[in-house]
């Protein structure tokens, strides 16, 4: 339980309302991004739609700059990536390892969710060695 209070409080806020022509200025409300957070953790799609609707930002990042997309593609959760997408979140950000949404996805074997990424427009990033002891970040 102390281990997924520190994971859902770790959660900060990045970025501020991101405009294109054909999507509206949003809001984002940083207290809506831990149930964003914990609902995505869970596998509730509903408390991802509520929170979004609420204003979650839905490039919600650690410290380590682990989105909730890269999180819901790791755990193999479909229809919370394609929530997430349709909210705005970006297909494309890395970690601080290097890593994207569609490499998690791979790494777990989720066909499905890489052929939704890469349908969303995901790059296909070169492998990064990380100079973290035992190579690859860890989720």
């Amino acid at each position: 339980m102390i281990k997924v209070f520190v994971v859902l409080t770790s959660f900060l806020y990045f970025g501020d309302c991101h405009t294109s022509p054909d999507k509206p200025c949003i809001q984002r409300d940083k207290a809506y991004n831990q149930d964003l957070m914990k609902s995505v953790k869970d596998n509730n799609i509903e408390g991802v739609k509520t929170a979004l609707q609420k204003g979650a930002d839905p490039n919600t990042a650690n410290k380590y700059g682990n989105t909730v997309l890269m999180w819901a593609s790791f755990e193999g959760y479909e229809e919370i990536v394609k929530e997430l997408l349709k909210a705005g979140a970006d297909v494309n950000r890395r970690d601080v390892y290097h890593k994207s949404a569609l490499m998690f996805a791979r790494q777990k074997k989720h066909y499905a969710i890489e052929q939704i990424l890469l349908s969303a427009g995901a790059k296909e990033f070169p492998k990064i060695q990380t100079t973290r002891p035992g190579g690859w970040g860890r989720f």
